[in-house]
């Protein structure tokens, strides 16, 4: 994926994020993170949390290091979401970013 497609794909997040918002968007209350399969981390996710999460998107990244990227962007260096400070819990076949609120 080039550097054009991530970017095109952190646009979609973005709009996702902001159309799921009430009135404007408050980055520090969604929640991002990578995923080898989306099915099972949606349900680790609702065991933790004792509820199912209310927004869940899934996007396909292509690559570990593309998922890696989105989720810093959005987490650490960017936007302030939740859950994109965690480094090494990655496996090398985590392609899918999710956002849920």
């Amino acid at each position: 994926m080039n550097w054009w497609k991530r970017w095109r794909l952190k646009r979609r997040i973005r709009k996702w994020v902001r159309y799921h918002s009430f009135l404007w968007v408050r980055y520090s209350r969604w929640y991002v993170g990578i995923t080898n399969s989306p099915r099972l981390r949606k349900a680790q996710h609702a065991n933790a949390n004792g509820k199912k999460p209310r927004h869940w998107m899934v996007w396909d990244a292509g690559s570990c290091k593309n998922a890696l990227a989105i989720e810093r962007y959005f987490g650490a260096y960017g936007c302030g979401m939740k859950g994109g400070k965690v480094k090494g819990n990655a496996k090398r076949n985590s392609r899918f970013v999710y956002v849920y609120k």
